[in-house]
Formats: C-alpha cells, structure tokens, sequence
C-alpha cells in the first residue's frame, strides 16, 4: 500500500542534519512497559519465535550533522528465538558511518546487561559489484525465553537521488509497533510507505510528522526474486521543492522528461574535437551497429573510468569533478580524459550526435532499487542514465560507463527495467531489453584421468563471458589477484572440499570486451567411491557437490533470475587401466536449451581402445532473455531444478574388466 503526507512549510531545507547524538546515551534507555516483560507470545503471529515490540527511526534535521538514530526492542519467545534474535547485526554501507551502539538485556525478574560500542565487532558482510558492506556485530551470551533485547545505534544518511532516504521497516521477525519521526523541519516533505499494510502518517506539529505501522509481518528471503524494495516494507523521506507541486502528476512526467532532455541535448553538444574523432573512428565502418561499436569501445577504453580505477592522474580528475558545482559537459569530460560511468555515457552520446545519430538520454530504473515506477512519483526511483539510440524506428540503449560491460549488453541490473526516454516534446516510455543466454557462456572444459584409488586429477579451463565474466570482474575490480584467487578457490572448495587447485592462471581480468579465463589443475583424492572392487563416479565435475536452486515447496514472490545464462561443460576422464563401465546410461535431457525458458541436453560416450570417457552437457536459462516467471510458475520450475540436480549427480559405474579366458590345453 503507498501513502503519502506533504507538510508544507515556509522555504527549502539547505541540507539534512545530524540527529540527537545523545538520544541514545547510555544511561537514557526508554523504560520498558511490565506487560511486555509478562508476554508470553505474539498476539498478531503466534508462531512466532521472537518478536519486535518496538522499532523506532528518529532524525533531526535541525542538528548539524546527517544520521538517523534507530532504537529497536526484541522480546525472545523461545530457544530458538533467542538463537535467531541473540545475534546483533547492523549492517551499512562502507562509507556510512556508524557510531554509538547500545544494547541491552533485561530478564523477566528486572535484571539487566549493557552492552556498549566496544562489544562490537565490525567485519565485511558482503562484497556486491565491487562494493563493501560492513556489519557490526555481537553476540549476545545467555539470552532465554522471556527476556527483551534492546538495541541502539546512530548512522549517517546517504540520499538516492532528489534529496530522498530510505529505509527498510520489515525485517525476519514480525513487528509490533513501529514508527519513523521526523522531529524538526525546515522544509517540504513527503513520507512514503510501500508494501506495508497499516500504515499512517500524522501530523504532529507543524515541523514534526510521523510514520506508524502496526503488525508487520516478518520478512521471507527467497532467492532469485525481484529487487527487495519491491516485496520488502520500505518507506522513503522525500524532501521536496515547489517545482515538484507545480504540476499535476501527468504533466510532471513531461516536465521532467523535457526538461532532462533539453539539458543532455545542450550538455552533449560535440565540439569540433570531438566530431574530429569521430570521423577518425568510424573510417571504413560499414553499418550503424559497427559504427556505433567503435564508439562505445573507444568510450570504455580510452575516458579513465573513475568508479573503477584508481591513480594519481585520476585521483586529479576526481578533485576537479568533484570540486565543480555543476556537472560537466560531454566535452569537458573528452578533454579531461576521466569521468564517472553517467559522464562517460554522455561522451558516447556526444560522439553518436557527431557521427549523425539521433540520441536521447534514458533515465532507468534500477534492479538494486525498486522496478515499481510505473505512478505519480515513479521518476524518483528512476536514476540510472542510460544513452538511447535511434536505428531505424527503434531506440537501442547503451552505457559504455559500466566498464566491463561487453558491447551489446546492459548491466543485468538494468534489464528489462522501465525506462523514460526524455525527449523535449513528450516522454517516451521503453522497457530495456534483455540478452539472451548465448551472450552469457560459462564453457567449462576439463581434460582427466580417475586412477583405481577413486582420486581424479587433470587440467580445467573455465570461459566466462558476457554478464557472467562482467559480473565476476566488477566484483573483483578492487582486489589483487591474489585476493582473487583466495575467493575462487573457496567457492571449488565449497563443492569439492577435497580439491586441491594449483597453477591458477587468469586471463583478461580487467578487459572489458574479452571472456574471463581462469586456468588450473585439479586433483580431488576420494573422487569416486569405492565399492568392493568397483568405482562410483560423478562424471559432471563442475556440478558435483552443488545444492538444488529451489528448496521451499512453496513461493510467494516472483521468480528473477539476474540474467539470461548458458553453461557448455566438456568433460573427457580417462578411466583407470583394466577397468571398464557396468551398465552406463546417459543423464535423462529435458526441454530444449537454444529455445526454452530452461533446458538442458547431455551426450555421454566411451571410446574404449582409449579408456576414455566423453562428457558434454548443454544448460541454459533464458534462450530468448526471458529470466522473469510469475509465481505461479514455481512449481513446475522447482521440478525442474530438482531434477537437474538429480541428472547433474549422474553416477557411473567402472569395474575391473574380467580376466581373459586361458587358452584350451593341446590334446
């Protein structure tokens, strides 16, 4: 459900401000109500193993510094409440700090444990293109059924756009109570609540507004969904400007369009030097998309991408954009040979313009946000710039900014995502296309020999291109290749935990148009089971030891696969001297691989005067892009996946070859 409030008042705020830092001293914990220490169960969810009895957010923005204090208290229910909620964490962003952490327990007799910031322990929570997020961390000791568990901390606000913040309200424990003060203002402001039920917005004064919901449900992961904003309780502050309330909710789609159209128009004008390389480029291009090849691969590999390198030249060109009030123009960014991934789409679109394309600015939606822009206030949450292209009459999308982004593709995340085409007579509006799996190929190919102790040993080489290879280098983009390597071998390690890898080699880490290549030796000692006098063997090395995709019967979201992909393994094991198969069967093939939503093909063979065995296997999700199913499609994907997993773990059987019959005695 959305809701909105607007308080008016008297001008625009300057900037947003720290909270209270001491709202949450030590010694200034809100008293707890006796009933809640009686409680024995959720009203709202009795099955409910902990509970969230209150959960507040408060800022200031009449202070002088931009945070947010948040105070939640948690009543344990039982023992595995106590394992599930006795496990504080609050996670952020590397560049939002976090400070002042409190927590508390107090027993049902009234006893109480503090816990202040030194209990902490902050360490990285996860690594997601390149980007780091900490969590601080503290394991509450002796936590049983009936106490109440509070916890305080203060943090810095950083704005997604258009001066908006937000914040998520549900969590994996049901919540009471929960409210978001807003106690002081000095400018316009909505508050927006989405995918919550009992939601309202009151007035408390004329600068103080508050958000208040009552029994929000706890909060089900399932993998493979659409962004979290869009099946998650969130709620936005909106600071807004009487440019935004001049305009009815249609005219302000156009307005904004217009308006962002005119201004990529006049800021992506080309120069004289600038149509000069575009000439020097596109000498003996024969088509539009060849020529438009040649520019986008010009932009990523010639305009120093800043979110993505790093050294004193760029370190410069950072200051100076940075230090600039106002963003610079294509132009500015050729000549200074440096930009951010939006300011590097916009020297692509200025060269497309000399070379005498038509070009428009795309203002899209983002999967790390929210897809659910499709209403009044939708333009908020569209906020990744994009380059339209004209061919004919249809508008291809671009962003050459994402570095590692083959030409052709998008950034999954921006895949089949509304976008606003801003044009300066009227808003066009396009969903984003999706590559197919034959753009994202993991080959994987493994050469081995199985020995009669059951251990498999030999050399790998695994190809990794379009989104697949882009993923994995924008993750690593900031580490060493020995850091690299460390990470790899962990995730070989997790299916395999006997694997032993060495002479890791890697190609084209930091190429954006060629595969990432990884090569090394194997050797997996226990490989194949004994069995008396037999060996029991997984052929599919490269899926043995994985866990099935879907596990939960049932499903409540959608189902979003981060992109189309196809994997082509091609597997050749040499089996041990005088041994040979016991009733071989091929893996079962399901639906078709080059046309289905999923499918799989497998062909197994043995040349015998060799002793080897020959291996390939053909999986792909989204022959033709499509990577997202209702929810009533579960079902019958789970059974899919399923059964991969039971083909994927395939076993063969080899046993020692009879010995030959003696030769008959002469009469």
């Amino acid at each position: 459900m959305n809701v909105s409030i607007c308080l008016r008042i008297s001008r625009l705020l300057a900037c947003l401000c720290l909270c209270n830092l001491a709202l949450y001293a030590k010694a200034k914990w809100d008293p707890i109500p006796a009933e809640d220490l009686a409680q024995t169960a959720c009203k709202a969810y009795p099955e409910a193993k902990a509970e969230i009895l209150f959960h507040r957010i408060t800022i200031d923005t009449n202070s002088n510094k931009n945070c947010a204090a948040h105070y939640r208290r948690v009543k344990i229910y039982n023992r595995e409440g106590a394992e599930l909620a006795g496990v504080l964490t609050i996670e952020h962003p590397k560049q939002q700090r976090v400070w002042g952490q409190y927590a508390r327990v107090t027993k049902p007799n009234g006893q109480t444990a503090d816990y202040d910031d030194d209990a902490f322990h902050e360490s990285v929570a996860a690594k997601i293109e390149g980007k780091k997020y900490m969590k601080q961390t503290l394991a509450v000791p002796d936590l049983a059924p009936g106490d109440i568990l509070e916890l305080a901390w203060e943090q810095e606000m950083s704005s997604e756009a258009f001066s908006a913040y937000w914040w998520y309200c549900q969590t994996d424990l049901p919540t009471r109570e929960f409210i978001f003060d807003v106690e002081q203002s000095v400018s316009d402001y909505d508050i927006l609540a989405f995918n919550v039920e009992h939601a309202e917005l009151k007035r408390i004064s004329s600068s103080h507004g508050r958000l208040e919901i009552r029994d929000i449900p706890p909060f089900t992961q399932e993998v493979c969904t659409p962004p979290e904003r869009d099946t998650r309780g969130w709620f936005t502050l909106l600071y807004t400007s009487t440019y935004a309330n001049w305009y009815s909710n249609a005219d302000l789609w156009k307005e904004i369009s217009g308006w962002r159209g005119e201004n990529f128009r006049l800021s992506t004008r080309p120069n004289g030097a600038m149509k000069d390389k575009a000439a020097e480029l596109l000498q003996g291009a024969t088509d539009d998309d060849e020529k438009l090849k040649r520019l986008y691969q010009y932009c990523q590999k010639n305009i120093d991408n800043i979110d993505y390198f790093d050294s004193g030249k760029l370190q410069a060109a950072k200051k100076k954009l940075d230090d600039s009030q106002d963003e610079p123009t294509a132009a500015k960014t050729f000549a200074l040979g440096a930009g951010y991934p939006r300011q590097i789409n916009a020297v692509f679109a200025s060269l497309a313009r000399a070379a005498g394309f038509d070009v428009r600015l795309v203002q899209s939606a983002s999967r790390h946000g929210t897809l659910k822009v499709k209403n009044a206030r939708g333009w908020l949450f569209m906020n990744d710039n994009l380059v339209a292209v004209r061919l004919g009459d249809q508008w291809r999308i671009f962003s050459p900014g994402h570095y590692y982004m083959p030409y052709g593709l998008l950034a999954y995340q921006n895949e089949l995502t509304p976008g606003l085409i801003c044009d300066e007579k009227k808003p066009l509006f396009q969903e984003t296309e999706a590559a197919p799996a034959s753009k994202s190929v993991e080959a994987r190919i493994g050469r081995f020999t199985l020995d009669e102790e059951g251990t498999l040993e030999g050399d790998v080489e695994i190809r990794m291109g379009g989104h697949l290879g882009a993923f994995r280098k924008t993750d690593w983009n900031d580490d060493s290749v020995e850091e690299i390597d460390t990470l790899y071998r962990a995730e070989i390690a997790a299916n395999l935990p006997s694997a032993e890898i060495s002479d890791l080699k890697w190609e084209n880490l930091r190429a954006p148009e060629e595969p990432l290549i990884a090569r090394f030796k194997l050797k997996v000692p226990g490989y194949a089971e004994l069995a008396g006098s037999r060996l029991i063997f997984v052929p599919n090395v490269f899926e043995h030891g994985t866990q099935p995709l879907f596990t939960p019967e049932k499903r409540t979201n959608p189902i979003m696969f981060r992109h189309a992909w196809s994997e082509q393994d091609d597997i050749a094991i040499v089996l041990p001297e005088g041994y040979m198969l016991d009733g071989a069967t091929a893996p079962t093939n399901m639906a078709n691989p080059e046309t289905d939503i999923v499918g799989v093909r497998y062909k197994l063979s043995y040349q015998g005067k060799q002793r080897t065995l020959s291996y390939k296997r053909h999986f792909a999700v989204g022959a033709k892009g499509l990577t997202i199913l209702p929810a009533q499609s579960y079902e019958p994907l789970k059974n899919f996946f399923d059964a991969l997993h039971t083909q994927d773990e395939h076993k063969l059987v080899i046993k020692p070859k009879p010995e030959p019959a003696a030769a008959p005695a002469n009469p």
